[in-house]
């Protein structure tokens, strides 16, 4: 495949008809999309101290081959260029067409690469989770030097039908285990499983999950991520404002009675649903019934009845991911210097990223760093 030229924009909305074509047509994840991008770029961009960039590369025939979502971070030490999205996307990748996805040698990406620095002033590429592979298709940047990222992220491929999913991911008496929990928690009122749909629903959910994740973060000594009007914003656009089909987000949660006991708003795409928040009530009266769990045991249930083919939970290591995504999906770092500034900048955060992932698969170092927090 030949790219013919590149085009840097500072606006989606200039390329937003080849972006939807190029996302229904060809391979993106649910966190490249053109709404999800949106909402997080009319959000969370500029107090991430981000200048959005859209990088359009078109291939001989006049077609769009990829495209590339980037925010340009200004240093001491110059320009780099990250994936949008921080640390609300679990996987980043450029959005290909099918041809590219097959076909774009490691020459055209560094063509590619190049040519939008020079045209954005990029001294070097950061690119962090991206997946090696995505939906059976191997990532073309694969093809570029890369590391394996400090974190992992966890999947579930869903069969037809739901009983039959759940049935593959747990023992009969895990099942009966978690129905006895359910019947228990009924005490607190009916328990109801449900997709949040009306504005007003959409809302109680949100609020609960602020709350419970507040609480969660504090007595983890975290900071929290959502403790911001901006991220606040971020959560309620893409759970209610449609496009031309649906909003970005959906949200689901399980109820007792009028009390939500544990909620999770995910990002679908092509036929995978991507959980992005999850959260759940840790009142001692509640918690015993672990909550979290019934959600997902409903979750995985319906998207199977749905006829979602994947599931995953993310990046970042918990026990109740491996429960329910029980694949492993590896991710990988890119550092690509691109100027003479740019290589500095490029070891710099190569012993940082190297640390990070020294400390993550060195259990008495990741024990200590969780103590000083």
């Amino acid at each position: 495949m030949t790219i013919a030229r590149v085009e840097v924009h500072s606006s989606m909305e200039e390329i937003s008809d080849a972006w939807k074509t190029l996302e229904a047509e060809g391979h993106a994840t649910p966190y490249q999309t053109f709404d999800w991008t949106r909402t997080w770029v009319r959000t969370l961009c500029k107090p991430a101290g981000l200048e959005p960039r859209f990088i359009h590369a078109v291939d001989n025939n006049g077609k769009t081959a990829a495209i590339l979502p980037v925010g340009l971070s200004k240093s001491l030490l110059g320009t780099k260029a990250i994936f949008l999205g921080g640390k609300h996307s679990n996987f980043n990748m450029m959005l290909f067409s099918q041809s590219a996805m097959k076909d774009l040698s490691e020459s055209a990406l560094a063509m590619v690469l190049k040519s939008a620095a020079v045209q954005s002033g990029i001294d070097c590429y950061h690119f962090v989770h991206q997946p090696y592979v995505w939906m059976g298709h191997d990532n073309p940047l694969l093809r570029l030097p890369n590391k394996p990222s400090a974190n992992t992220a966890y999947r579930a491929d869903l069969l037809s039908d739901g009983d039959s999913m759940i049935r593959s991911l747990m023992s009969s008496e895990s099942r009966k285990k978690l129905r006895n929990k359910e019947k228990r928690l009924g005490e607190f009122g009916e328990v109801k499983f449900k997709k949040a749909e009306t504005p007003n629903e959409i809302e109680r959910v949100l609020v609960a999950f602020l709350t419970q994740k507040a609480a969660r973060f504090k007595n983890q000594g975290l900071d929290n991520p959502f403790d911001s009007k901006e991220a606040e914003a971020f959560l309620r656009i893409g759970s209610t404002e449609a496009s031309a089909h649906l909003p970005p987000f959906t949200v689901f949660y399980l109820a007792a009675g009028e009390r939500i006991v544990s909620t999770l708003g995910g990002t679908g795409h092509a036929g995978r649903m991507s959980g992005m928040f999850t959260s759940f009530d840790d009142g001692q009266e509640i918690l015993r019934f672990s909550p979290g769990d019934l959600l997902l045991f409903h979750l995985v249930q319906y998207l199977a009845n749905e006829g979602f083919e994947v599931f995953d939970l993310g990046t970042g290591d918990a026990t109740y991911k491996g429960d329910y995504c029980k694949i492993e999906e590896a991710l990988f770092d890119s550092i690509l210097p691109i100027t003479a500034k740019g290589k500095v900048m490029a070891k710099t955060l190569s012993a940082i990223y190297g640390a990070k992932r020294w400390i993550k698969h060195n259990p008495t170092a990741l024990k200590l760093v969780r103590r000083l927090r």
